[in-house]
């Protein structure tokens, strides 16, 4: 790919477009770097997702196209999720981006896929070798992310916040802050795509120690591969 403008595929498993995390992300790659976004529930109507609520632990959080909270099966969303992968591809995206930290089954042939189940817990054993708190969305997602973590960490607690409700109540932050603080955490990772930077400044101000949001470490990771003005800067 050197040489070439490089195109970033933003794969969500819930609606796209992703108004609140993508422009962000944008802002650290370049605004001239082009970037097509596809969500695994783009077309389908609401009984269609009601279909898809977790029956399980093995759930998945996201954000629907009004900004809502939507809850899904893993396991249902994944066929669904390859589907929009394929999409993108078609539509020539050169870097496939998984807009989810609980999902890394999404392959291509023809794409480079950014998985940030797989990097961001080892970003994060490479920030601090202390105690980390995990923030979730979801309760029910805190064994999965400490079998996650703990396999690159040494020591990590969880507790869970939505991102998808901070703008309308921010007290389950608050709490979650408090806990992490009363657990003497040396740093917070919020194990989200939904997660963005003003969030991660509300829990370092709490909770006095770094916040990092997986958004912005796996941003600034793409960001590695694509040069301001989009031209690639992968070999192979």
């Amino acid at each position: 790919m050197k040489g070439l403008c490089v195109t970033i595929g933003i794969l969500t498993i819930g609606q796209s477009p992703r108004d609140d995390v993508v422009p962000s992300m944008r802002a650290i790659w370049g605004e001239h770097v082009p970037v097509i976004q596809r969500g695994a529930l783009d077309d389908m109507s609401g009984e269609q997702l009601e279909s898809l609520a977790p029956t399980s632990d093995s759930l998945l959080v996201s954000r629907l196209r009004d900004g809502a909270e939507i809850r899904l099966d893993a396991d249902r969303v994944e066929e669904l999720l390859q589907d929009a992968a394929g999409w993108l591809v078609r539509a020539g995206v050169d870097l496939l981006l998984v807009l989810c930290t609980g999902s890394s089954r999404v392959r291509s042939d023809s794409a480079t896929v950014i998985q940030p189940r797989e990097l961001f817990p080892r970003l994060v054993r490479g920030l601090t070798p202390g105690r980390v708190g995990i923030l979730l969305p979801a309760i029910e997602q805190e064994m999965a992310a400490r079998d996650l973590f703990g396999a690159h960490c040494a020591d990590v607690i969880t507790t869970h916040a939505s991102p998808y409700a901070f703008d309308g109540d921010r007290t389950a932050f608050a709490d979650a802050a408090a806990f992490f603080r009363r657990e003497r955490v040396d740093l917070i990772a919020m194990n989200c795509m939904g997660y963005r930077a003003d969030m991660a400044r509300f829990l370092r101000r709490e909770a006095g120690v770094p916040a990092i949001p997986a958004s912005v470490a796996v941003a600034h990771s793409v960001a590695l591969l694509v040069d301001p003005q989009g031209s690639a800067k992968l070999e192979g």
